[in-house]
């Protein structure tokens, strides 16, 4: 079992600390450890713990989902909170790796195709410069005569 990291003993804040709080303490400790005003090398390990424990505790989802890890030992174990089934005989399963969302199947397909897209296109532009240049030659051999 792994010990997560307290991001709000990081910051010095308590649990229910509102968002305002959360960054004056931030803002107190990036000043206090940043590189240009703290050369020691414990500053710059510290500031990024800091950084990180400030992005997970600012955004509502991210923060909503360390509290849930931080009290439920399921969810802590699986990096997703625990939700209980309506049905007690479900059992959760991890996630299919072969799974492709559908921007992913249509990133693959675009790119299996693109060589003949590319020889379309090329195709296109060498009939589209032959036409241009024939009515060019049909107006000027029309002026000439």
């Amino acid at each position: 079992m792994f010990m997560m990291k307290d991001y709000y003993q990081i910051l010095g804040v308590p649990r229910l600390a509102s968002a305002g709080e959360i960054k004056r303490a931030f803002r107190r400790l990036a000043i206090a450890y940043h590189p240009d005003r703290n050369p020691s090398k414990e500053a710059e390990s510290f500031i990024k713990e800091i950084i990180e424990a400030y992005e997970v505790l600012n955004d509502p989802a991210q923060r909503a989902l360390y509290d849930s890890m931080l009290t439920d030992p399921v969810a802590r174990e699986s990096g997703i909170p625990d939700r209980p089934h309506r049905d007690p005989r479900y059992k959760r399963h991890p996630p299919d790796p072969n799974y492709k969302s559908p921007k992913q199947q249509t990133l693959e397909m675009m790119l299996a195709n693109m060589r003949y897209s590319l020889f379309i296109s090329w195709c296109t532009l060498v009939l589209s410069l032959f036409i241009v240049c024939d009515s060019v030659v049909a107006t000027y051999a029309a002026s000439v005569i």
